[in-house]
C-alpha cells in the first residue's frame, strides 16, 4: 500500500501542535479524507466542476471542524483533519463521527448538480502512539479499509 504521508514541512509544522496535545494529556486523531470516485466526477463532469468540488469539499471541512481542529489540503482530492482536545478514545470517536455526521449532512446540500461522497480513516495517538509517521501510517490504512467497504464511510484503525 503506498503511503500518503503529508510532505516533511507540513509534518514539522504539526510538531508544536502534538507536544501541545502531550504535555495537556489531551489525544489528537489524524483523520484523513478522500473524494469518492473522483476521476469518474473528473471524467465526467470535467476538470473544472471537479476543481468547483475540491473546493466545496474544503469549505464542507472547514464549517464542519471546530476551532482547535487543523485542516489541510495534502494532494489531489486528499485532506487531512488533525483533530484535537479530547481526552479518552471513546470522546474522540464520539466527536469524529459527530463531525462525520455534519460533514454528511453538507455534502449533500452542496448543489454541485452530482453527489460528492467522501471515504475517511482516521487513528487515535492513545491507541497508535504518538510517532506520527505511524500514526498517519495507521489513518491512511483506515481510510483504504473504508474504499474497500464500499466508500462513504468513516474507519477507525485497528
Amino acid at each position: 500500500m503506498p503511503s500518503r504521508l503529508p510532505s516533511p514541512s507540513f509534518m514539522r509544522s504539526l510538531i508544536p501542535y502534538c507536544r501541545y496535545s502531550r504535555c495537556c494529556h489531551s489525544m489528537y486523531s489524524p483523520i484523513f479524507n478522500d473524494i469518492d470516485e473522483f476521476k469518474v466526477i473528473n471524467d465526467t463532469y470535467g476538470h473544472l466542476r471537479g476543481d468547483e468540488a475540491i473546493k466545496a469539499l474544503a469549505a464542507c471541512l472547514r464549517q464542519n471542524c471546530r476551532k482547535e481542529d487543523i485542516v489541510a489540503r495534502i494532494g489531489g482530492d486528499e485532506f487531512l483533519i488533525m483533530m484535537q482536545g479530547t481526552f479518552s478514545p471513546e470522546l474522540t470517536r464520539q466527536s469524529a463521527y459527530s463531525f462525520w455526521e455534519r460533514l454528511q449532512e453538507s455534502l449533500t446540500q452542496l448543489g454541485l448538480g452530482f453527489s460528492l461522497t467522501i471515504s475517511a480513516g482516521a487513528a487515535l495517538t492513545s491507541q497508535h502512539g504518538s510517532v506520527y509517521a505511524l500514526l498517519f501510517d495507521s489513518a491512511d490504512e483506515a481510510l483504504y479499509i473504508s474504499k474497500r467497504r464500499g466508500r462513504n464511510c468513516l474507519t477507525f484503525a485497528r
